[in-house]
């Protein structure tokens, strides 16, 4: 019998598992994308925070993100990592978070692995910092940046790499909400709610007294969801929020509550960014509070979202105002980030970014009918 040769596997990392919402989202959306294009869950391995949790949630193997032995074999078996998902070569959290990035890029290279960069950069201070990050981005199979601004950020490091592209983040992809979800989380957190629902989601280090003065001047008249994007760093913040203004603290426990919540709320008032994509994504009005990040001012300028200052500088329209905002539009996002996975799927089984040959995507595309027909999908993520 004729010896079937192995599909190529990928490896995933970033800063899933660790309770932050939109890194979760983020992942869910690439996974998403590769298995349209044809890549199966079992070539994919994704390194999590809680391993056993999102081996269940996500439907692929997932090994420890800090046990340096499972992320070793991890890196060993498979041919490409992606170091992706979020905002995650920057040190404004600090150079420990940027290094651990960087190690990783490298030790993927070092175990034989094509390496890519998916989402966002920076910021980046010091030079050296900015010379490390160009000279493993210069190594990378391809950069598949969310924004212009990370474009920027990335000639300014110096790295000469060709293969580069600006998309959108694959959060884009995830698909709808059930509607029966929405109207059940509705019920349940905020009962009959008889006016318009605001979703807040806060972020820990952003300055209360400007959303305070932003909720006081123009959402008076809504009925109020604080929702914890990030439990740890936001329940502070939402529980100040409540004893001023009223309302319901929630936790959601994946992104698809999140985003069944977003589909019902009249406005989404978010100081962070996977909350204001979701939102977007469902064609949610929303709007952006921000403590001085470039990707919530760079993704606001691309979606056409108002953005205000926590300086507390700018005139605040009136509740009337905001809510006679356009719904967003999503489809250029959506076709860019479905452009950006479908490169992944090409490095995958082609090696490199250039267009696939008519062989490879007819096998690409006999494997996602297999997957879908044959039963092997991932389990649902709602």
């Amino acid at each position: 019998m004729k010896r079937q040769k192995k599909e190529p596997r990928l490896c995933i990392g970033g800063y899933a598992g660790c309770g932050n919402l939109g890194d979760d989202a983020a992942l869910c959306g690439m996974l998403e994308g590769l298995f349209q294009n044809g890549i199966l869950p079992g070539q994919v391995t994704v390194l999590s925070g809680q391993p056993r949790r999102d081996s269940r949630r996500f439907g692929v193997h997932c090994a420890n993100r800090k046990n340096p032995f499972a992320v070793l074999v991890a890196l060993l078996r498979s041919a490409v990592f992606i170091s992706g998902g979020g905002t995650l070569l920057q040190n404004k959290t600090g150079n420990r978070s940027l290094y651990y990035y960087l190690a990783l890029l490298r030790l993927a290279r070092f175990c034989g692995c094509r390496t890519v960069l998916f989402g966002g950069l920076g910021p980046l201070s010091g030079v050296r910092a900015r010379r490390a990050v160009g000279k493993e981005l210069e190594a990378c199979a391809a950069v598949l940046l969310r924004d212009e601004e990370s474009l920027a950020l990335f000639k300014a490091t110096g790295a000469k790499n060709t293969r580069v592209t600006v998309g959108a983040d694959p959060a884009f992809l995830l698909p709808d909400p059930p509607h029966l979800r929405t109207a059940f989380l509705l019920h349940r957190l905020m009962g009959n709610v008889k006016k318009p629902l605001l979703c807040v989601c806060p972020a820990g280090g952003v300055a209360i007294s400007g959303l305070s003065a932003l909720l006081r001047r123009s959402f008076s008249g809504f009925s109020k969801l604080y929702l914890l994007c990030d439990p740890l760093r936001d329940e502070f913040p939402a529980r100040r929020l409540k004893e001023t203004f009223g309302g319901t603290i929630y936790a959601p426990r994946d992104f698809s509550e999140a985003t069944a919540l977003f589909s019902a709320a009249a406005i989404v008032l978010s100081c962070r960014l996977h909350p204001l994509i979701l939102s977007v994504r469902v064609g949610a009005r929303c709007v952006c509070f921000s403590g001085g990040e470039v990707k919530l001012s760079a993704f606001c300028r691309r979606a056409g979202i108002p953005c205000f200052s926590a300086e507390g500088n700018d005139i605040l329209p009136s509740a009337d105002a905001f809510l006679s905002l356009p719904a967003p539009q999503n489809r250029e996002f959506c076709q860019m980030a479905a452009k950006d996975l479908a490169i992944l799927s090409r490095i995958v089984y082609n090696g490199s970014i250039e267009t696939s040959s008519a062989e490879s995507a007819e096998k690409g595309r006999k494997l996602h009918e297999e997957r879908t027909v044959g039963g092997s999908a991932p389990p649902d993520h709602h």
